[in-house]
């Protein structure tokens, strides 16, 4: 995978190009419209590419999750450990109300 390359006569950055995302002629549209690293991703849902590209989603994003997803760009809980409970996408304290996006 080289980037640039030559597509139809015009330079293109195979790496970031929507219209030429890992070869000429490859474009990303509809579930898949961002180009990362070579690939058409959905940065609305990619664990990989979440809310940017490169923007990895995983459980050490989210305090006290046991699991994640990415949904609407945002690194969200979907499971929390056995100290927390699942309140909008994030583990809060039994207790508590959550505040702000990381469970304080």
């Amino acid at each position: 995978l080289g980037s640039p390359a030559c597509c139809g006569g015009d330079c293109a950055d195979l790496l970031n190009s929507v219209a030429d995302c890992g070869a000429c002629g490859v474009t990303c549209t509809g579930t898949d419209p961002a180009c990362c690293g070579g690939s058409c991703a959905d940065l609305d849902t990619s664990l990989s590419n979440c809310g940017a590209c490169g923007g990895v989603c995983d459980v050490g994003k989210v305090r006290n999750a046991t699991a994640v997803a990415c949904a609407g760009g945002r690194c969200v809980a979907t499971a929390c450990d056995d100290t927390t409970v699942l309140v909008g996408g994030i583990c809060c304290a039994a207790a508590r109300v959550c505040a702000g996006d990381n469970g304080d």
